[in-house]
């Protein structure tokens, strides 16, 4: 997904202490996944573009991590 530059960016902490790499990697794709779902408004097939993968495989993914889509009332 591109960057405009005026998008609000959010600085994400994630708890390194007795982790594994893959479930560092994890998290870090669910969090990614659930970000493009929210800035598509819950569109799969837009997000799995701006993701950079098909559709199913987006899909996959996002019912491996149980990924749900958050929206931000103004």
């Amino acid at each position: 997904m591109e960057n405009s530059g005026s998008e609000n960016q959010e600085l994400v902490s994630i708890d390194l202490a007795a982790r594994t790499w893959s479930d560092i990697i994890k998290e870090v794709e669910a969090r990614y996944f659930s970000h493009v779902l929210t800035k598509t408004g819950g569109n799969k097939a837009e997000a799995a573009k701006c993701a950079g993968m098909s559709v199913e495989t987006f899909r996959r993914r996002v019912r491996t991590y149980s990924v749900q889509t958050v929206f931000h009332l103004k």
